[in-house]
């Protein structure tokens, strides 16, 4: 999202930076619910969110007008907040409770890693092909997300009651 201001520049939208509130507007809005709506359906919800986020980046490929930005935001404003913290929630899941602490340095890691070299890969794309073509590239992403999510491992359960059936909020709650 760092050539946003460049590429409305480029369309001739002075306001594009708005594109950034509105999408914190959103994110914030969406994490209100998301957490427990990831808590009771798992991978569903998340994919869902990466349609949203595909949806958004091809509404932000063809935007022309501060309206379409804004729209775009919302989109990938639904698909940020329900991503990073349910892949955030996924991996701490996923991880024995010693290596709980590692599990979530290791997201936050791979997480800045990613930002970085996403913009270090998308300069030069975005240079020979244009931001529109950069931003639909992306939206590819999106989608190769939907692929990776439905064969990535997910925490197993096991019968009967017990802890290892309740959701990570529902353990909290019953430790108060």
């Amino acid at each position: 999202m760092g050539f946003l201001p460049l590429f409305g520049r480029e369309v001739g939208v002075a306001a594009a930076g708005l594109f950034f509130s509105a999408n914190a507007v959103v994110t914030f809005l969406v994490r209100l619910v998301a957490g427990r709506a990831f808590d009771r359906h798992g991978y569903p919800v998340v994919a869902l969110a990466a349609l949203f986020g595909t949806a958004g980046l091809l509404l932000l490929a063809d935007a022309r007008t501060l309206p379409d930005f804004l729209l775009a935001a919302a989109f990938y404003g639904v698909a940020f907040g329900v991503i990073q913290p349910a892949l955030q929630a996924w991996a701490v899941h996923l991880s024995t409770p010693e290596r709980r602490g590692a599990a979530n340095a290791m997201f936050y890691s791979a997480f800045d890693l990613g930002i970085g070299t996403g913009a270090a890969l998308c300069g030069p794309i975005a240079a020979g092909t244009g931001y529109r073509a950069m931003y639909r590239g992306l939206a590819w992403v999106f989608a190769l997300f939907l692929v990776l999510g439905a064969v990535a491992p997910r925490p197993h359960f096991t019968e009967g009651p017990g802890p290892q059936q309740t959701s990570p909020r529902e353990r909290v709650q019953r430790r108060r």
